[in-house]
This record gives structure tokens, sequence and C-alpha cells, in this order.
């Protein structure tokens, strides 16, 4: 009788070392280190974009570790923060632009802020470049992407002033910026700062992708996704209400970016062939293939894109 309990006990353990090995052994995906800098106020889009990261934050699949606000206006970094503050789960760190573009108010931000969030948040927080050299700064090397959806103000300028740590510490940064289509002309992002988006272009010592203008144009958020999905009174469609008159569909420039980022692996976009991007004096980019080259743009695939986006942008109810 004790023989055969020996028994039984030393398979139960062995079963249990065996099970313990088998979860040691298991590969626990890390969070993919994001920098989110974005003009919240120019477009909507920025919203949407936002609440994919927290979503995707809060799935594990991104650790936020900054967002910087690329539109020169207080209330854009105001609008940030409490749309953060309220929805997100984690403690990202803050930056603003000074003498920046865009300094306008917009049409959302101060309709948002005060039906959502009580009013206008007077936050204060560093230079947005002086931000994310601190962030990239306490991060190991190799493990940031930067995710940069408006003017490349900040980027540029983080570049510009530290390029040893950015060649150090970012892996890959995604723009929603350009338009690839022959003989297009000048877009939004690339125009609000052509020197810096050219400094950028030429500077940048690790992998670019941009999502171009021709990838957002080609989906579109429907406004009664938008009312079946977010509550009256929630921030962001308090922001698509009055971003302009109802009803409109509307372009997904910044979530194209967001998706290709976080899930490059799920192929919902080509990629192009490596190459070079220029932008020229009046703001027109254009793309050299290059074997050697860092430099990609996104590309449409038949894919149910929108459903995705759709999917991964709906809020935390």
């Amino acid at each position: 009788m004790k023989l055969v309990n020996y028994v039984l006990f030393t398979a139960f353990a062995m079963a249990v070392l065996a099970g313990c090995s088998a979860k040691e052994d298991e590969v626990v995906p890390v969070p993919m280190k994001v920098i989110f800098d974005s003009d919240f106020g120019n477009d909507v889009d920025d919203v949407f974009a936002l609440q994919m990261l927290i979503n995707y934050e809060n799935e594990g699949k991104v650790d936020l570790k900054g967002i910087t606000v690329s539109k020169s206006n207080p209330m854009s970094l105001s609008f940030a923060r409490s749309y953060y503050d309220t929805f997100g789960g984690g403690n990202p760190s803050f930056g603003a632009v000074t003498e920046g573009p865009n300094p306008e108010d917009g049409s959302y931000l101060r309709p948002s802020l005060y039906a959502a969030f009580e009013g206008i948040n007077n936050t204060t927080a560093p230079e947005g470049w002086m931000a994310m050299r601190d962030m990239l700064a306490q991060v190991p090397d190799s493990s940031v992407t930067i995710i940069a959806v408006g003017p490349l103000t900040n980027i540029g300028r983080l570049i510009d002033n530290a390029p040893e740590l950015v060649a150090a510490k970012v892996k890959q940064l995604t723009i929603m910026g350009g338009n690839f289509t022959p003989n297009s002309p000048g877009e939004f992002n690339i125009l609000m700062d052509i020197p810096a988006a050219r400094s950028v272009f030429e500077k940048w010592p690790s992998d670019i992708v941009a999502s171009g203008f021709e990838i957002g144009s080609a989906y579109r958020v429907p406004y009664q996704a938008v009312k079946s999905n977010y509550e009256a009174g929630h921030p962001l469609r308090v922001a698509y209400e009055h971003y302009q008159p109802l009803p409109y569909d509307r372009e997904t420039w910044d979530l194209t970016a967001v998706l290709d980022a976080v899930e490059p692996d799920s192929l919902w976009f080509e990629r192009s062939e490596p190459g070079k991007m220029i932008v020229d004096s009046i703001g027109r980019t254009t793309f050299t293939p290059d074997a050697a080259g860092r430099h990609r743009y996104l590309k449409a695939t038949d894919r149910n894109v929108l459903a995705a986006l759709l999917k991964r942008s709906m809020p935390n109810k």
C-alpha cells in the first residue's frame, strides 16, 4: 500500500513539475512601447487613433510611454490629457509643442472639453521633443515605436537635438503623412512644417513607415457607427459631431497608421519596397526605391480594413 502511495505521489509531483516547467517555457508577449505624437483639434481622426491605443493598452498589446501634442494650442494638450485620464489606464508622460503650427482653436476642442470634461484643464507639459528625449532615455535600446499623426514639428526637433538617442532607442517611426500617388499635391501634415518633415526624412536613422493620404482616404468612419457605438456626451462622439456639419463619414488617416504600427504581422496593408522618401521645397513627397533604404509606405489591400479599424476604435464601455 505504501509503495502504491509512493508511486502515485511521485507521478503527481512529476506532473506538477512538468506543468511548472511548461509555464516557465511559455513566451509572454511584451507590450509594444509607443510614443504617440498627435495634433488633436485639427481633425477628429486623432481622437479615434488615441482610443485605439487605449484599447490596445488595455489588451496588453501596447505600453503607451507618452503622448505629445503637435498642435500649438493649449486646448490640444488639455484634450489629450483629459481624454487619456478618463479612459486610459496607464501613466504616460505628456509633452506640448511651443511656437509650432496650427494655433487656431479648431471646431471641436472647446465643445468637447466643456461637454465631457467640465471645461479646459489648464495643464502644462514640457516641450514636446524634450519630453520625448526624457522618455527615450528611460527605455532599453531599440524598444520604442513612435507614431506621429500630425505635423512633424516635435519629431524634427527631436532628431535635430538628440540624434544619438533616437538611433539607440527608436525601433521604428510610423507617420501619417505624405501622398504617394503619382503627381500628387502636398499633404497637410507635411505642409504644416516642411522644414521639420525634410529634416526627419533626411536624418532619421531607423525605419520609417508612412501611411499616406491615399490610404486613409480609402476607408471612412460612418457617422451611423459613431451614433451606434458611442454614447451621447462621450467626448469622441461630441468631437465628431462638432468637427463638420452632420451627416458625414470621416476618413481614417490616423487610424491606419496606428493599425499598421501595432499589428504589422496582420498584413492589413502591403508595404512598398524599401527606398528613400524626400520632401521638396513646396511639401510634395516623392519615393525612390533603394534596396539599402529604410523608408516604406503603405499600400491598400482587399482585406476588410474598415471593419478592423471600427472594431479597434470602439470605446471602453
